[in-house]
């Protein structure tokens, strides 16, 4: 009869997501090597089959009794090595369809292993666990026993290592027993006091709505910070009294509130789960997510929130001893399969990758970049030692393909390399400070804000523009305003007639017109008859103080003021009755447009707003590209 064992708590709850969305290879754990040399295949199977006799989890099948799971532990160790040949050209395919391939979690082992034969001694070793029976830690168990048993096997020798101090059934026996005295009472009140008010989504601009059956498929992107910058982390975690995980989560941090705005964000740390010595030669589900909850104050500074993550990281690590699914149990948190609970962004600094065979000197080994995968998270950022570049650290954003496009993780990537360099050498200026963007989307926004390139004019003015204008559409609209429109030839009669009244007034090239009107219709009428004359117009506001306008006017030398109609000079106090050619009757007067007779003069006099004014005359052949679009 068999025996019936318990699931722990992290399988219990990946058993139950693979009973709700089933199909999808989402829990499974793949890694590829390629190796070159003389490869011994028979050795390799024989090895396989010596660890799975070790490790039990990998013997391990799992069933449903009344609704709950349990699993069963097989005696014998089955094979589980495929040799095959495979053309380079499907290669790809190849180990694709194998890290994808859906498990049966009723048979065992939930164990895949692939070795392709591409060439002369040229192999390609892809190996495929279910989560529900390993985690990333397991892997390189796994290889350092895979390594260890086929070296023994090619020196024909037995292959004898020491015992087990523990089985992973035992293991899953205390966790529960511990479930039920009490033992995580402590931890259980921290995490309720921490996460209290804790906001339950975590989203971003531009973000989909999510889906109610979510595809779990991720977009994901790369890059190597060089060993300069990962130094520099190094070295400032040390100053701050932090680790580099506790530097490189701030910096994640900061790039999540910059791009989304917001202040209180949980964070999901995966830590290994294996908090006794006992447990580190286990292959099995040991790893469980912490929550880091992190607010960004107002005018904090890197060092502060460095600090403040320190301080999360260390209560986390204090408290990690439920297991997430208890924590979500005890805690009442709402579920859905639309997204996890607790935290929706990840930040895993993962252990270094298993370099197997490095005992070896025959075979050559090196890492395969790891096809697309799926992912359960909205956002997650994982961190580990590069090994193919001394000191240096890679960084890997991957986003929900469900609710973020293709393009997010390289955004939200370049923005958090910006931020790390910027923090580690402005470590106390305020976090709002902080720039973000990358030099490459900077100069983008440059040049989508740059206006488009007007060619400028040849006409010698832009008096010459407006006649220009009027000759070839003069019933077009030219401007409107509070008293109604002018068609470009009524601006013309308009702006002819009060050039007229302003040459009786001895207006002419070299002089200042003052305009003290607001901005209308008149007042664009104005300036075109102070330029058909050849003098420059001064426009000043109509509600300045007597004494600053006459101020300007005495400054400028204005010899003659248009306002509301009127025409006077400056230097005497009578006023011109307004004329009947005002610009409100300009329809019924036959004057002809203006001409352009004269050569450019000056632009007009600025007045900038300040204690003390400053006279900045332009020239006219500035504005032809103003007025040009008309």
């Amino acid at each position: 009869m068999e025996l019936r064992n318990p699931l722990s708590f992290g399988q219990e709850r990946i058993w139950f997501l693979e009973r709700l969305m089933p199909g999808l290879p989402i829990h499974n754990i793949s890694i590829s090597y390629e190796i070159t040399g003389p490869l011994d295949p028979v050795a390799l199977d024989a090895a396989f089959r010596h660890v799975v006799a070790r490790h039990s989890p990998l013997r391990t099948s799992f069933h449903e009794a009344d609704g709950r799971p349990y699993c069963v532990v097989h005696e014998d160790a089955p094979a589980v090595l495929d040799v095959v040949d495979v053309n380079e050209a499907d290669l790809l395919d190849r180990v694709r369809a194998v890290t994808d391939g859906i498990f049966d979690l009723s048979t065992w082992p939930l164990l895949r292993v692939e070795l392709c034969r591409t060439g002369e001694d040229i192999w390609v070793l892809t190996v495929v666990v279910h989560h529900i029976v390993a985690d990333g830690w397991s892997l390189s168990v796994l290889f350092d026993d895979l390594c260890a048993a086929y070296n023994a096997l090619r020196a024909d020798t037995a292959w004898r290592p020491p015992m087990l101090p523990l089985t992973y059934e035992r293991h899953v026996v205390q966790e529960r027993q511990a479930a039920r005295n009490g033992s995580w009472d402590r931890d259980i009140a921290y995490w309720r006091g921490l996460l209290r008010d804790a906001p339950p989504l975590f989203s971003m601009p531009g973000s989909r709505p999510r889906p109610t059956a979510p595809t779990q498929v991720a977009h994901q992107t790369d890059v190597l910070l060089e060993q300069a910058d990962a130094l520099a982390v190094h070295a400032f975690a040390k100053q701050r009294r932090a680790s580099s995980a506790m530097v490189l989560a701030a910096a994640w941090a900061v790039a999540l509130h910059r791009q989304s705005g917001a202040t209180d964000i949980v964070l999901g740390m995966p830590v290994s789960g294996r908090d006794r010595a006992e447990l580190n030669g286990l292959i099995g589900l040991f790893m469980n997510p912490v929550p880091l909850r992190v607010r960004v104050a107002p005018g904090m500074s890197f060092d502060d929130l460095v600090d403040h993550v320190r301080d999360q990281m260390l209560g986390a690590l204090a408290h990690r001893r439920p297991p997430f699914a208890a924590l979500v149990a005890e805690l009442d948190v709402e579920r859905s399969l639309a997204y996890l609970p607790i935290f929706q962004v990840l930040f895993n600094h993962a252990t270094v990758s298993p370099q197997p065979f490095a005992a070896s000197p025959e075979l050559g080994c090196r890492r395969l970049p790891a096809p697309p995968g799926l992912t359960q998270a909205d956002i997650g950022l994982v961190v580990v030692d590069a090994t193919d570049a001394d000191g240096a650290l890679r960084l890997a954003v991957e986003c929900s393909g469900d609710i973020y496009d293709d393009q997010t993780p390289k955004l939200l990537l370049g923005h958090l390399v910006t931020v790390l360099r910027h923090a580690l050498n402005n470590s106390r200026a305020p976090l709002d400070l902080f720039r973000t963007v990358t030099a490459s989307e900077r100069d983008q926004l440059t040049a989508w804000c740059a206006p488009p390139e007007t060619p400028v004019p040849a006409a010698a003015s832009a008096l010459e523009l407006v006649v220009g204008q009027i000759a070839r559409t003069p019933d077009a609209p030219a401007v409107t305003g509070a008293l109604g429109s002018l068609t470009y030839a009524e601006l013309g009669r308009a702006a002819a007639a009060l050039a007229e009244r302003l040459r009786r007034h001895g207006a002419g090239r070299g002089t200042v017109v003052a305009v003290n009107l607001d901005r209308s219709v008149e007042a664009l009428t104005a300036m075109l008859a102070a330029w058909h004359l050849g003098a420059a117009y001064l426009p000043v506001d109509p509600g300045y103080p007597e004494q600053r306008l006459r101020f300007i006017l005495d400054d400028a030398g204005a010899g003659l003021i248009v306002s509301r109609g009127v025409v006077r000079s400056t230097r005497s106090p009578r006023r011109e009755r307004p004329s009947s050619s005002s610009t409100t009757r300009t329809r019924q007067r036959p004057t002809t447009r203006p001409r352009c007779r004269c050569r450019p003069g000056p632009g007009p006099p600025i007045w900038p707003i300040s204690s003390t004014p400053r006279d900045r005359p332009g020239h006219r052949r500035g504005w032809r590209s103003r007025i040009a679009p008309w």
